[in-house]
């Protein structure tokens, strides 16, 4: 694959992981705050309660969703430095290979 197939690859499920977990926050911090209260109140929240509940959610949706994009950022890295280990290593082995072929000639030669 190449280097941006590879990229775009990696940048779409980083987005949809990243989006998806951020839902998942966003539901899990409003249901808390909506919960919290019918429990302590014993009725229905009121406006401020919603907005209120918007914004914990929104914060938590913010905080999993950038946790979930630094992770993906760091798989990357290591991606990409195994990769350079990779060819890092099959550079040195042509580079044997071809002084152990010219040492072989020289040998012949002589």
């Amino acid at each position: 694959m190449s280097t941006i197939g590879h990229i775009l690859s990696t940048l779409g499920k980083a987005i949809v992981r990243v989006l998806l977990t951020a839902l998942v926050g966003f539901i899990v911090g409003f249901g808390a705050v909506i919960a919290v209260v019918y429990v302590r109140l014993h009725h229905g929240p009121g406006t401020v309660t919603y907005i209120s509940a918007a914004l914990v959610g929104l914060m938590l949706a913010y905080a999993l969703g950038a946790t979930v994009l630094m992770i993906a950022a760091v798989e990357a890295a290591f991606d990409v430095a195994r990769g350079a280990v990779k060819d890092a290593g099959s550079a040195i082995g042509d580079v044997e290979h071809g002084i152990g072929s010219a040492v072989n000639t020289v040998e012949h030669r002589h």
